[in-house]
Parts: C-alpha cells; structure tokens; sequence
C-alpha cells in the first residue's frame, strides 16, 4: 500500500461543507490519529476521514458507512454517518462525512484513569464487542463490497487472502517456497473449521484501543471500520496481544465483558492462531518500513513454528 499526499485548505473544507449545506466552517483540527485516512475534526461537531490510500476498487468507506448504520440499530455507540462521497468533484479524494464522538482514545487516556474507571472502560470494550459480533451479513469477505460479490464461505475468503498476500511475500522475499506452502497447508488443514463458520459475522478487522474511545470512564464510540469484513468473529482477535501491550491489565475485564453476552468457541486458541499469521503476513507485506517488515516477518515466523 502506497499512501498518498494529501492537502487541504480551509477553502476545500468549506466548498465540502457547501455541498452538504452545513453552514460556515468556524474551526479545522487534525485528529492525532488516522495514518491511512487522515481525520479532521470540524467545528467540535463534525469528523471527515479522507482516502489516503487510494485503493483500487469499491471504496472501503461504504463498509465503514455500512458497520456505523447497523451499529446503531444495535444500540452500539459510534458515529452517524452524513456522507459517503467518491465522486471527487470537491477534493481528489474519497471522504467519509460524520459527527463527531465524544471522548479520548482509551489508549490515549489510560493512564488518567482511576483502576474502576480502566475496569469498566475494557469491560465496556469487550461487551460491544460481543454485541458486534451478533450482526450477521450474507456472504463472507469485504464488507464494503455487495452481498453477492462476497465469497460463499469463509475458507473461501481466506484461503484467497491466503494466496494472494502468501504469494506477494515469496515474491518480496519475506517467506521461502517451502514456507509459502508449508503455511497454505496449515490452512487446508483447518478447511471444515472454516466452513462451519455461519453465519457471516460483523469483524473489525483492526479492534484495539487506539479504536475505542472513552469519557468519564464510559466508553463513548467505536471507530475506523474501514477494513471490516463478514465472517469469524474470532478473526478479531488476533489482535489480543496489542490490547495488553498498550493498556496493561485491560484483557481480564475485556473478557469478561465480552462472555458476559457472548460465548467463545472451544477451539478459541487455534482460530487466533491463525488469524494471527494472516494479520502478521499482512503486516510484513504492507509494512512501511525496513523495521516494521524485520517485526512482522520475526512474529510471522514463531506463529509458523508453533505449528
């Protein structure tokens, strides 16, 4: 992923504000975060998220736009979606319109909290999420493309996520032929695990508490569905390692939130597993950097090994 150089000034942010009728823009302040899709805040009501990336293909702000709207037929707090608009007639870029949260990223408030306030804000985390995680889609894969377009089964989806970041990372370098293959067969292996997975749930993709936002010890918002899919819910979390390492003692009462309302499969442990090698090759393949790739490529290798 190449990430593309964006400018704006306060005449494009108005000209935007223009065609949505929203009136004068009094104020314009970039978000800390958003390294893809760069944020900014507008008059303390508004947030806009451009495309930084460019992808190709349908853009992943209609998942984004699609996750908030069924969010909030589930009670779960995020924002509320004013516009999705690829058009470019504005800005040369995709751009999601919406209002703004309330609240600081827990990761960014952590140390600010009373211990009753950390309990109850990663209690609060792992119950949404376990909310999340009961919305059911048609299809497996992107949740930005349409229902039919989406894969019939979830090994379907994930053995062609497989092949294609597996192959870019024999090509760069990053896996050998025999851990290429050794890696596709670890997956084969798993193919009625796979299958069975039905229905298709609501997956983050990118759940940890950079994403999460907080008030008063109360958690506010979930944000940054731009890479949500339909499928496992335990795909999200691969990334249990990160909610430790940036807030620690936050896993126990995340757990616990979430098997307040929802119970894990037996075969937890393994399914993380190996959405943990997905997530690392993906890192290793999309990293930004020569430090980064050494990282994901290091952890790639020991997940391979504990096979």
């Amino acid at each position: 992923m190449t990430r593309q150089a964006i400018t704006l000034t306060y005449e494009t942010f108005q000209a935007i504000w223009d065609q949505h009728r929203l009136g004068r823009v009094e104020s314009v302040i970039q978000a800390s975060r958003g390294i893809n899709n760069p944020t900014f805040l507008i008059n303390d009501q508004y947030a806009i998220r451009f495309d930084g990336l460019g992808l190709e293909g349908r853009s992943r702000f209609f998942g984004e736009a699609l996750a908030y709207e069924r969010l909030a037929e589930h009670h779960i707090p995020a924002p509320r979606v004013i516009a999705v608009d690829v058009s470019k007639r504005v800005v040369p870029h995709d751009y999601l319109l919406m209002t703004k949260v309330a609240g600081m990223t827990i990761v960014d408030s952590w140390s600010s909290l009373t211990r009753d306030q950390r309990e109850q804000v990663a209690y609060e985390a792992g119950h949404y999420l376990a909310l999340m995680h009961e919305i059911t889609f048609e299809g497996y894969g992107k949740l930005k493309l349409p229902a039919a377009e989406r894969f019939p089964t979830w090994y379907g989806y994930v053995m062609d996520y497989l092949q294609r970041y597996g192959a870019e990372a024999v090509n760069d370098g990053i896996l050998t032929n025999a851990q290429g293959e050794q890696l596709q067969r670890i997956f084969e292996a798993q193919r009625g695990m796979f299958e069975r997975v039905q229905p298709a749930r609501l997956i983050h993709w990118d759940f940890h508490f950079e994403n999460v936002l907080q008030e008063n010890g109360q958690v506010t918002g979930i944000l940054d569905f731009e890479w949500a899919l339909c499928g496992d819910p335990a795909f999200d979390f691969r990334l249990e390692w990160q909610w430790e390492q940036t807030c620690p003692g936050s896993s126990g009462a995340l757990y616990r939130g979430y098997l307040a309302a929802r119970a894990l499969p037996d075969d937890q442990a393994l399914r993380v597993r190996l959405y943990s090698l997905l997530g690392f090759l993906d890192w290793a393949v999309d990293a930004q950097n020569d430090g980064e790739r050494v990282w994901a490529r290091t952890k790639l290798m020991e997940g391979l090994a504990a096979f």
